[in-house]
């Protein structure tokens, strides 16, 4: 028998905010078959307009041998529309891509050219020509700063068919730390119980998710595992202000 796990969540992305008051559809395509790993596009939509997108994902699966565990050939896809035509050489673009960007990995290559100008250009903004103040904490702050971790123990209600802790709920926790992180760095929370905050500018203000880079899943979790997961703000928008201007308009009790 073949058993499917995840090897990768290339991208999600959030459209829209998720209705409370609407009935919404999650819809599941292959767009790209390999030898043993099949790109899997989710969207979710309003089930009255298909137009409406609220969310797109892409995971990345990977066929294994029931009985030696180890990946194996599944069947190829069948494109019988344009539509799926596209889909497939844009699965096919994205797992070339991919595979690029593994090789240019800071494990396994030095920086470019450009991101040594970078970092060398952001070294004379702060040592040099003095134009970040480390000390003015309304403006900026450290990255080691904004670093925040958590630990959890692994238990068995967490469990996938597989016998090993289910991806989605390490997804979870990562993305608990990473919301708890947001708040903190845009300087705490408001008080939504008082009267005099309008509702409308706590929604504007607090941090929204929008987009989720590639998770990768390189090792099985097991029962009784010990998790460690770090966070921390690697960069903000407002570095490219910055980087254009030498005078930013900085929003109160914020930093950058």
């Amino acid at each position: 028998p073949i058993s499917f796990v995840t090897a990768s969540v290339d991208r999600i992305d959030l459209k829209k905010r998720f209705p409370l008051n609407r009935q919404l559809v999650m819809q599941g395509i292959p767009i790209f078959v390999g030898r043993s790993s099949i790109n899997v596009q989710i969207s979710v939509f309003d089930k009255n307009d298909e137009h409406i997108i609220i969310c797109t994902a892409n995971f990345i699966m990977v066929a294994r041998d029931g009985i030696t565990g180890k990946s194996t050939t599944i069947n190829t896809l069948l494109l019988d529309d344009e539509i799926a035509q596209q889909n497939f050489i844009r699965g096919r673009f994205d797992a070339q891509l991919k595979k690029e960007e593994r090789a240019k990995k800071l494990a396994v290559t030095k920086p470019s050219s450009d991101e040594s100008a970078l970092i060398h250009e952001f070294w004379q903004d702060r040592m040099v020509r003095h134009k970040v103040d480390m000390e003015d904490k309304s403006k900026y702050i450290a990255l080691d700063d904004t670093k925040l971790t958590n630990v959890v123990i692994c238990q068995p209600q967490n469990l996938n068919r597989a016998g090993k802790i289910f991806g989605g709920y390490l997804m979870k926790i990562a993305y608990e730390l990473a919301r708890v992180t947001a708040y903190k760095f845009i300087g705490g929370l408001e008080n939504i119980y008082d009267d005099n905050i309008d509702r409308a500018e706590i929604i504007d203000q607090h941090p929204q998710f929008v987009s989720s880079d590639d998770i990768a899943f390189e090792h099985p979790v097991s029962v009784g595992c010990i998790i460690r997961n770090e966070s921390v703000v690697a960069c903000t928008d407002t570095m490219n202000a910055m980087h254009a201007r030498d005078k930013v308009d900085f929003f109160e009790g914020r930093k950058a």
